[in-house]
């Protein structure tokens, strides 16, 4: 049974992340539900049109952007971009993804006050009560 104290650490969010980025269709989830952080950005997935390409769903906290792979994908595309120029791009897997999202998830709280961490804890706590469901 997951407490609802908010006691989230960097190393507990990871966890919680990968677990749930290890289910099919997990990214989507994961990412839309921390959409909703204040000084995250969110651009959901756009679906292809006749003639326009489809884009990905895209988180973005700091300067990286985690896009999903696919829908029912477990990995997830990270990308360090500074001033809109990638420097570095890798496809990870639930572990590695979740560590670096829970990293930047707890930095952005500690720069951007109590409404981002309480939010951030709100968000991870609905995580991993769907995980346990």
């Amino acid at each position: 049974m997951v407490s609802p104290t908010g006691d989230f650490d960097v190393a507990r969010a990871s966890d919680v992340l990968a677990a749930a980025l290890d289910r099919p269709g997990g990214a989507a989830m994961v990412l839309g539900a921390l959409g909703e952080i204040a000084g995250v950005q969110f651009e959901p997935e756009q679906p292809g049109k006749l003639f326009r390409r489809g884009a990905p769903a895209r988180l973005t906290v700091g300067d990286w952007q985690f896009i999903t792979s696919g829908p029912a994908d477990v990995r997830v595309q990270v990308c360090h971009a500074v001033r809109g120029v990638a420097l570095q791009t890798m496809t990870a897997g639930p572990a590695e993804a979740s560590r670096r999202l829970a990293e930047e998830l707890f930095a952005l709280t500690d720069s951007g006050g109590s409404d981002a961490a309480m939010q951030t804890q709100a968000a991870l706590y609905g995580i991993a009560a769907i995980n346990e469901m």
